[in-house]
């Protein structure tokens, strides 16, 4: 297989080949297996992207091996090692375990890697055998950002022996420098407490690569935890890849975060961005998927001038994973893990409850949400109890849910589908997946209108008396779309959209209020129960400010979800919590799985229609206003 992405390179007697492979977003996906439907996945898994990495290894020349950041969560297994399982300090991690095997050389930190909290991050990373580098997550910060105190070693400096073309050897020294989004401190508040700092992506660089250069390093590859985004000066970008790629200095970049693949469809229309040859500014850039569903591969051709060396060609690829559930898999990375997995599918397994009703999420962003409506359910419920006996207790409460599977880049197989009968502890799990919090704001009527317009993003705008338009932003995830249980509203998608967060500007909420049918001013109280990462602002759900938190807890939303299921049957209403505006003659038409099909007549306030097959194995379907 590596022969197919093998450069068609002749090297002379002062130039050498240099392979860069990356995962990105492995979220300690280890094995092939869903650990909340219980099934095997057929395009992801470490054990099984070694094997493609083996392959891509087997050059002439000399290969690096690099991991961009969010390999410690995502999984029931992440949360049973951080909660559960005792680890401690001196024991190894089993993500750490099965990146030590592979050989990884380097990587560096994601905004999920901290979920967990300083001290199991810290005791995880004590038994890697490659450095792990990360330039803008401080624990103090100077005038000048080179002279932070960073949580990690910002930068390292890699000598590996190279091969010119004329048989010599000679030593490469190589610079990995790591950078995670700057918001992560602010998303992750509630478990870092005010020990982490952060500095913008492109002022660290523009700071720490200079040192490393002069420290000896010939070429600079980027580990950049952020999007590849659109450029620009503004400070703060979460995805800053094309901001950073222009830094002098840097040869290559490797990007992550937006679970994206690059180079590859979703990237054009911008001068600075060759989303065919892959490159940033200029410069090889590549982006791995997630899960292990790829790798990342740069083959650069560098050429000794004097006492440096520089980039003369270079050839970027993603190769991907076959789509099949039998594939074979790396026996020393699933020995790795094999312990701790076998304990977790075991404990998975759990009997918990039972469900009346098929709990799915296929319907989830054009407003029928089941699986959500169990848990805001249980949000509510829980919330409700602690504040039982306080003066919040008669105040109208809402709750915030987002759906955490909706298809997307994830694909069409990533979807909630619980069916009618015994519950699972996984099934906790699938209808939450994150580790977070419960946490209660107390916010006013205004401000749950630019909530909602914020989340409204999600559409496209509809001009009426238009058939088939498309209906969803595939630039915004669908786990930034919260519904508001509790409350009553219409989405009109004619009308413009919020700009920010800050500065509103939107005006497609309308007919807002209360379960009881109570029309909401701008000066009512509404409780809005949250998850610690909406209530930090994640999402760019800015009006979530620290001083309207009423309360916070350690209680994980997956917890709460868990003894809810246990309580009793769920049944799940199909009222509406929020309707599209009425708009004749107007049609928009948006993707899910095909398996939707089977509950168009659940909710009989969305007028949709099938509408025949899509993209990437989605399902087409059309929704009349």
């Amino acid at each position: 297989m590596s022969h197919k992405y093998l450069p068609d390179w002749t090297l002379s007697r002062r130039q050498t080949h240099l392979r860069i492979l990356a995962t990105t977003d492995l979220h300690l996906n280890v094995m092939p297996y869903d650990y909340f439907a219980d099934r095997a996945l057929a395009a992801s898994g470490l054990a099984r992207t070694a094997k493609l990495i083996s392959e891509l290894r087997q050059i002439d020349g000399t290969c690096l091996l690099f991991d961009n950041g969010d390999f410690l969560q995502g999984n029931p297994l992440s949360d049973w090692m951080a909660r559960d399982s005792g680890f401690a300090f001196g024991d190894l991690h089993p993500m750490v375990a099965a990146m030590n095997a592979i050989g990884y050389d380097g990587g560096t930190l994601g905004n999920h890697d901290f979920n967990y909290g300083l001290v199991f991050l810290r005791n995880a990373l004590a038994k890697a055998d490659f450095p792990v580098v990360s330039a803008n997550m401080t624990l103090s910060q100077c005038d000048c950002p080179a002279q932070d105190k960073t949580l990690q070693p910002p930068w390292a400096i890699l000598p590996r022996e190279v091969t010119t073309g004329d048989g010599r050897t000679q030593v490469l020294k190589v610079g990995i420098i790591g950078f995670a989004p700057p918001q992560t401190p602010i998303w992750e508040q509630f478990s870092l407490g005010s020990h982490i700092g952060s500095r913008d992506i492109v002022l660290a660089a523009r700071s720490h690569v200079p040192h490393l250069r002069a420290a000896g390093a010939d070429i600079v590859v980027a580990l950049a935890h952020t999007g590849v985004g659109n450029g620009g000066e503004e400070p703060g970008q979460e995805n800053a890849g094309l901001a950073l790629a222009d830094v002098p200095g840097i040869d290559a970049v490797i990007t992550g975060h937006t679970h994206q693949v690059f180079p590859g469809p979703g990237f054009e229309g911008h001068p600075d961005i060759d989303p065919v040859a892959g490159t940033l500014c200029g410069k090889p850039a590549v982006m791995a998927g997630s899960l292990g569903s790829h790798v990342g591969v740069i083959d650069l051709k560098l050429e000794k001038d004097g006492d440096g060396w520089s980039v003369s060609a270079f050839q970027v690829a993603t190769p991907a994973l076959e789509a099949r559930t039998d594939g074979e898999l790396d026996e020393k990375v699933v020995a790795s893990v094999k312990e701790a997995h076998d304990q977790v599918v075991s404990l998975m397994q759990e009997p918990i409850g039972s469900t009346d009703v098929r709990l799915h999420s296929y319907l989830s962003l054009v407003g029928h949400a089941p699986a959500s409506t169990v848990l805001a359910d249980a949000m509510r419920t829980r919330a409700k109890a602690l504040l039982a006996d306080t003066r919040w207790q008669e105040t109208p409460m809402a709750v915030a849910v987002a759906p955490s599977r909706s298809g997307g880049v994830a694909g069409a197989g990533n979807y909630v589908d619980i069916a009618p009968g015994p519950l699972l502890r996984r099934h906790a799990a699938e209808l939450y997946h994150y580790p977070n919090t419960l946490c209660i704001l107390a916010l006013n009527g205004a401000q749950i209108r630019d909530w909602l317009e914020w989340s409204a993003r999600l559409f496209l705008p509809i001009r009426p008396g238009i058939q088939d338009q498309d209906l969803i932003d595939p630039t915004m995830a669908g786990y930034n779309f919260d519904t508001l249980f509790g409350l009553r509203y219409e989405i009109d998608p004619s009308q413009p959209a919020a700009v920010s967060a800050q500065d509103g500007g939107g005006r497609r909420i309308s007919n807002l209020r209360t379960a009881d049918g109570g029309a909401i001013t701008d000066d009512d109280t509404i409780l809005l129960a949250v998850n610690n990462f909406r209530a930090s602002g994640g999402g760019g759900y800015a009006m979530a400010r620290p001083d309207q938190i009423v309360l916070t807890t350690d209680l994980a939303l997956r917890d709460i979800t868990k003894d809810h299921l246990s309580s009793e049957p769920v049944r799940v209403a199909c009222d509406a919590v929020w309707t599209f505006r009425t708009l004749p003659g107007t049609s928009a038409l948006f993707e899910t799985s095909e398996l939707a099909r089977s509950h168009l007549t659940e909710a009989p306030f969305c007028r949709i229609e099938d509408a025949g097959p899509g993209n990437g194995g989605f399902h087409r379907f059309r929704l009349r206003f």
